[in-house]
């Protein structure tokens, strides 16, 4: 039996995760001087809490564990879906939260 390590690099995987990254950094970046009241201070730990979602949705997607998931075991193709689901869902939500 061979076991895969594989770490995907689909392109509209990563061109996703990119692209939300990068929508985010823009709107707590530049676009942030006309939508938030000044003296503001920058969200830091927001920003941590949105990249640590993306993070967990590329380990739950890009990982091995996916291919284990399809391959071998389908508990562990339920807890790519409990990672998604409630982990990164909850972290990217409440980072983009207001207040």
């Amino acid at each position: 039996m061979v076991v895969p390590f594989h770490w995907h690099n689909e392109p509209l995987l990563l061109l996703c995760l990119l692209g939300a990254g990068w929508g985010y950094a823009v709107g707590v970046g530049p676009l942030r001087a006309r939508l938030a009241p000044p003296g503001t201070p920058y969200p830091v730990a927001k920003a941590v809490m949105f990249y640590a979602g993306l993070t967990l949705n590329y380990l739950a997607v890009g990982s091995p564990l996916d291919q284990f998931g399809e391959d071998y075991l389908f508990s562990l193709h339920m807890v790519q879906h409990l990672i998604i689901i409630y982990i990164t869902r909850r972290c990217c939500c409440s980072a983009c939260r207001g207040g």
